[in-house]
């Protein structure tokens, strides 16, 4: 009896041992691998802020960026270059400003100035697209080039800028054979104390070079950098609302003499001021009267460009203005001349009045009253 008590407990402890290496619940293969998947995703989730900080790294050591919330989308509307009257000052010097916007074509043109260099950059924006169709030194400064069709103008590989959806991980090519991505979106973004709102970075790839852009909502770009070129970054600095931008000019002034039919004039420095969708006319219109060459009532009808050299076209009343000018008709022509053909880089201009060929007192004959620019009539300083 002893011994079969003995059997049925070491019995016993075989089945408990047993029990205890095989799962109390048997899982079905469905149910098990729904368990492995979600295992898997866990194990390869990073923690939100972890994921900030890794994207954080994508940029320089002098911005600090907030990333928006995951699956975050922008509203392309929000992201312009055409604020009218805004001035935009960049750590490298340049200064951009709106010269002109057509709100039918949703297109802008953009004077960047750096030292004595002028150049036009041209945008255009339509539902899904902001495109900078070129950038180029304008044959004419201060001309409207959003509706040319020259080719010598107008790119012909145009690049995109930003694309919709405006999300991380939209991607897409340019002509020029790079490729761009929205690398990450911040809901706001500071650099050098300036803090912007609904930040867009976008990385563009050509070759070995990968450029960064940053594109904020109603400021339009606010920095730029090259990877592994420190020197080479780029930021907004700061931003003027509502002015006029003031461009200097080489003047040449009417000098008085007892000779009245020398015509002498002498160089000097001035400015012009300009706001977006100013007429050209205008602005030198405003000029020459402060300048005192022409009267309050006085019209510069046109300004254009010709096979001949720079057309001006002038009121009728501007005849009495220039007699009465005490360096007398022939100085303040020359003096008006100079300083258009200059401006323009022309050798020749042709003055009209009411559309008439004008020969002022004093002159010498001036074929179709077309005059070549002439040195002789410079008085140096000091002379």
């Amino acid at each position: 009896m002893l011994r079969r008590l003995r059997y049925l407990l070491l019995l016993a402890c075989f089945s408990l041992t047993a029990c205890a290496k095989e799962p109390m619940i048997k899982l079905s293969e469905e149910n098990l691998a729904k368990i492995n998947n979600n295992s898997l995703k866990k194990s390869s989730e990073v923690p939100e802020d972890d994921h900030r900080s890794i994207v954080d790294q994508t940029l320089p050591e002098n911005i600090h960026g907030e990333l928006a919330e995951p699956n975050t989308q922008f509203d392309l509307v929000n992201f312009s270059f055409f604020t009218p009257n805004r001035i935009s000052y960049y750590s490298d010097g340049n200064i951009r400003y709106l010269e002109y916007v057509d709100t039918d074509q949703v297109m802008g043109q953009i004077r960047r100035i750096q030292d004595d260099q002028w150049i036009n950059e041209i945008y255009k924006k339509d539902k899904d697209t902001l495109i900078q169709l070129n950038e180029f030194d304008p044959p004419v400064k201060m001309s409207n080039y959003l509706n040319q069709k020259d080719t010598e103008v107008l790119s012909l590989a145009p690049k995109i800028l930003l694309k919709a959806p405006i999300q991380q991980g939209t991607t897409w090519n340019n002509e020029d054979q790079s490729e761009s991505r929205i690398q990450a979106l911040y809901q706001q973004v500071t650099i050098q104390d300036q803090t912007y709102q609904e930040v867009v970075e976008v990385v563009n790839k050509k070759n070995q070079s990968v450029s960064h852009s940053l594109y904020s909502a109603n400021q339009g770009l606010v920095a730029e950098w090259i990877e592994g070129e420190p020197t080479k970054f780029i930021y907004l600095n700061k931003v003027e609302d509502n002015v006029m931008i003031i461009t200097p000019i080489t003047v040449y002034q009417p000098v008085v003499q007892n000779d009245l039919s020398l015509g002498k004039i002498t160089k000097e420095q001035a400015t012009i001021s300009w706001q977006t969708n100013a007429q050209v006319e205008k602005v030198f219109e405003t000029f020459f009267k402060e300048q005192k060459w022409i009267g309050p009532n006085d019209q510069l009808l046109a300004l254009e460009m010709t096979d001949q050299g720079l057309l001006v076209n002038l009121s009728q009343s501007v005849t009495k203005s220039f007699s009465q000018n005490p360096a007398g008709e022939l100085a303040v022509v020359h003096a008006l001349v100079t300083t258009l053909g200059h401006f323009y880089g022309v050798e020749h201009v042709q003055l009209q009045v009411q559309s008439m060929i004008y020969q002022p007192l004093f002159s010498l004959p001036v074929d179709q009253a077309i005059y070549t620019l002439d040195s002789s009539w410079i008085i140096e300083n000091g002379e």
